[in-house]
């Protein structure tokens, strides 16, 4: 099983927010029921007729739950400073994004083992003042109302921060764990890397055990 890459380089926040657009259109349809997006009000993905999520490529990504509950990255000016990637696997989409104010910003779409649509959002904080080195991480199935945080918080409507070198430990090897939620659901095809030899890669594709995986440092795709 291989991952192809797909690097959206354009110059304006519309341009962006079309190739993101286009990308999601071409590669998500298994994961949503429509995909719409407009040049200045960004990307909106439906299931079951809920938006469940929304993106600004330079604002705000929100996650909404069927139980109407809302989760959105921290308030911040994304600016961005260099291509944003996409990464394709058969069953698992990543898009990862270098941004002055946050480092990296990612998010994976996948499925779960009981076929429901799962989004994991997380960026880096880069030079953001006292939130300079944190990363912040929460993966959800909208359909089911299933939330987690990998930072053990009791109060998921936060952002729970750590620094990226607390959340992954460096080694010389690598662990992927599956990204499981409180109903027993999991992944089979995104993980989390609480142990890895590729800590501090950012936005690249790795090979654990002879099979490639998309990856930003903490999190993979198969």
């Amino acid at each position: 099983m291989s991952i192809s890459t797909v690097t959206f380089d354009g110059v304006s926040v519309a341009a962006r927010i079309a190739e993101l657009g286009e990308f999601l259109q071409t590669y998500a349809t298994d994961y949503f029921d429509t995909i719409t997006y407009d040049e200045t009000d960004g990307i909106t993905c439906t299931i079951d007729e809920t938006t469940v999520f929304t993106c600004t490529v330079e604002g705000q990504r929100t996650v909404t739950l069927a139980s109407g509950v809302s989760y959105a990255d921290a308030s911040a000016s994304y600016s961005l400073t260099g291509a944003i990637k996409g990464y394709v696997s058969d069953n698992a989409l990543m898009i990862n994004g270098t941004y002055s104010t946050v480092g990296d910003r990612l998010i994976i779409i996948t499925k779960t083992v009981a076929d429901e649509t799962a989004i994991v959002m997380c960026y880096t904080s880069a030079t953001q003042s006292s939130n300079a080195g944190r990363t912040y991480v929460r993966a959800f199935v909208p359909s089911t109302s299933q939330v987690v945080s990998f930072l053990n918080g009791s109060d998921l409507t936060s952002n729970y921060s750590t620094t990226k070198l607390y959340l992954v430990a460096d080694s010389g090897k690598t662990v992927l764990a599956p990204i499981a939620f409180p109903n027993g659901d999991y992944c089979e095809y995104a993980f989390i890397t609480p142990i890895s030899q590729y800590r501090d890669v950012g936005n690249a594709i790795i090979t654990v055990d002879g099979t490639d995986y998309g990856y930003n440092g903490v999190f993979a795709i198969k």
